[in-house]
């Protein structure tokens, strides 16, 4: 799983200009990055109605992807909103997920940004705002949280990959089997790790120590009750 950290904030706070310096810096030090962007709108309209995806999708295909030279576009049915599941199915090879928006999803760590002149309450003074770590607005804050301006994107970004740090040394392995993830007990991690290391193609992608996650991604059809 990719770490998942969320830009929240009221209507022209400028999360979007912030995430978006976010990502590009984190690209420029290596890293894959995806992003979860939420909306309210619905009946979006990407393409033309005409169009050979637009066709498929309307004769009944859950999803429909399009291949070109220099990008890969997917489109399916909603599978759920919570930013968490989307990265299982759709981001899970990546280093880090920015997800903009979604202020009320749970276990999701949030950084909230501000800007002067916005005259709803700060979200992390609120019931809301329990997950907000930190704060990205025009005047640092005096405060228990760490607070950045909108124009230290480096520091905001070094200040990500301690918490990526931190989070993968408190990870345990886990099994990922349709969508859904089971931990795995030490004892069965320690066989895993061990039984996959044995396969030249897969051990180099393993991580050296098992508090790191390892997510293998299963999807195991059903029992055909009638055989």
């Amino acid at each position: 799983m990719p770490f998942l950290i969320a830009f929240i904030g009221w209507h022209n706070s400028g999360k979007t200009t912030v995430a978006v310096q976010v990502a590009g810096d984190l690209r420029a030090r290596g890293y894959t990055v995806g992003v979860i962007k939420g909306t309210k709108e619905t009946g979006l309209e990407p393409e033309r109605p005409t169009s050979d995806t637009s066709r498929y999708r309307q004769a009944g295909a859950v999803r429909v992807a399009l291949a070109a030279p220099d990008e890969l576009i997917v489109r399916s049915d909603a599978l759920g909103r919570e930013p968490l599941e989307l990265a299982r199915r759709f981001f899970a090879d990546l280093d880090f997920v920015l997800v903009e928006g979604f202020k009320s999803a749970r276990g999701l760590p949030k950084i909230e940004v501000r800007r002067e002149g916005i005259a709803e309450p700060a979200i992390f003074a609120s019931k809301a705002g329990a997950e907000v770590i930190a704060v990205v607005c025009d005047t640092p804050l005096q405060g228990p949280l760490p607070s950045f301006r909108s124009t230290e994107i480096d520091d905001i970004v070094r200040f990500l990959e301690n918490l990526r740090r931190q989070h993968y040394a408190q990870l345990r392995c886990s099994l990922q089997i349709n969508g859904r993830e089971f931990p795995v007990p030490p004892a069965l991690a320690q066989e895993l790790h061990t039984l996959l290391a044995s396969y030249p193609e897969i051990a180099q992608a393993l991580p050296s120590n098992l508090p790191a996650l390892i997510a293998v991604h299963c999807r195991i059809p059903a029992q055909d009750e009638t055989s």
